[in-house]
Formats: structure tokens, sequence, C-alpha cells
């Protein structure tokens, strides 16, 4: 199973630089993330809220997708259809982190019975999303659990840093243009990967389907 990950098109430098952002909790579109219900016996103490608090500060993470046709998706993370998306296989090591995200009506909740740290892992926290985002068929990779040390830039809107991790380029199966991309995204991305791979990584165009309400990808053969 391939993994991908959606971009507008002011996004080309994780293509070009094999940079791609690991975000904070707080930095995502979700006001729910990572957020737990405590139980009657954690309501009573202040450490357990102040060692969520702590972790949700320490953590960051990369999303990826499991589908790389969703028509929201698409409209939501690649500028209404006008960016690209990267496929990466899953088996690469960098990416064979990827956890699924588990989508639910009623948040966690902590069990005075097991040890904070225990719980902490973020199995029960950062892989936890409401059930209105089970569209997105997330996966999600820790950079705690690789070695590369983060690049760190300027801090974003919410004041958190924009940490970027260098990913292998052996990593990239393919690149999908969206049904409104621009030639000029083409002939940059075309270029890109003629330079990274020779031309050995495909590139992808989609396009409407004729009968259904879903995306078909015809593949773009570019110059070698």
């Amino acid at each position: 199973m391939k993994l991908y990950k959606y971009l507008s098109e002011d996004r080309l430098d994780v293509l070009t630089n094999r940079r791609i952002r690991f975000s904070y909790p707080r930095s995502v579109n979700d006001p729910f993330e990572s957020s737990m219900m405590l139980g009657d016996y954690e309501l009573n103490l202040k450490k357990p809220h102040e060692r969520h608090d702590e972790c949700r500060k320490k953590m960051t993470f990369l999303s990826l997708s499991r589908n790389s046709g969703n028509l929201l998706m698409w409209s939501h993370y690649a500028a209404s259809h006008t960016g690209f998306c990267i496929e990466f296989n899953r088996k690469n090591n960098f990416f064979s982190k990827a956890q699924p995200v588990i989508y639910r009506r009623e948040r966690g909740v902590l069990n005075g019975y097991i040890s904070i740290e225990e719980q902490f892992n973020f199995d029960k926290t950062l892989l936890q999303k409401p059930i209105d985002w089970a569209y997105e068929e997330e996966e999600r990779i820790f950079a705690s659990d690789l070695e590369s040390e983060p690049l760190v830039g300027n801090n974003d809107i919410f004041g958190e840093s924009i940490n970027l991790l260098e990913y292998p380029v052996g990593a990239i199966d393919g690149v999908y243009l969206g049904l409104r991309s621009s030639d000029i995204l083409k002939e940059k991305i075309s270029e890109e990967l003629l330079r990274i791979s020779a031309g050995k990584i495909k590139l992808y165009k989609a396009e409407t389907d004729s009968k259904y309400y879903q995306l078909r990808f015809q593949e773009v053969l570019y110059k070698k």
C-alpha cells in the first residue's frame, strides 16, 4: 500500500528539497487534536493534565493519506485541485513507521489504573480523531520514531516552530498533478523528476471520470 501527501503548488519545495514538515498538534486544523477526556480520578489531579500538555509540546508528526483520489483531499490540501500529490512507498524505512489514525465519536479517556507514562505513548491521543475526519484515511509518522534531525525554521501562525525532516528520494514512487494544475507546474515537476530519477519516477495527471463522480489518473510521458 502506498502513502500520499497532498500539496499546493507553492509547496513544490517539498519535492525539490525533499524536506517535509512534521507539525505540532496545535498547528493542525483539528481543534480536538490529541484532546483526551479525563476520568473522575484524573479530574482531581493537576499532574496528568500538565503531563498531557507537556507531551503535546514535544511531539511532531507527518500526516499522510492512503487515498490518492479523494475529491475533498484534493480540494482542501491541494488548493482546489491546482496542486499535486506525492506517492511514497511505505516499504521505505522512513515511511514504514506510519501508523493508522483511528476515528471515533467519543474522546478517549485517561484511565487512573494505568500509569500516565504508559498512556502517553500517543496511541491514545495523536492517533485518535473525530469520525468526521475519516474520509482522510490518515496515517501518521512521529518524528520521535525516526533518527533524522529536523531543520527548524520560523514559527507558524500558532507560534509553533516549523520542523522539516529530509526524506530519501528513493521513497518517491510517483507524483500526481491535480485536475486544475497548470502547465507550468507540470513542467517544473517534470524537470525535477528528470533530475532526481532520470525519468524513472512516474508522473500522472488527474482527469474526470465520464460516468462517476471520481478522478482517474493518466500517465504523463515527460521527456527523458
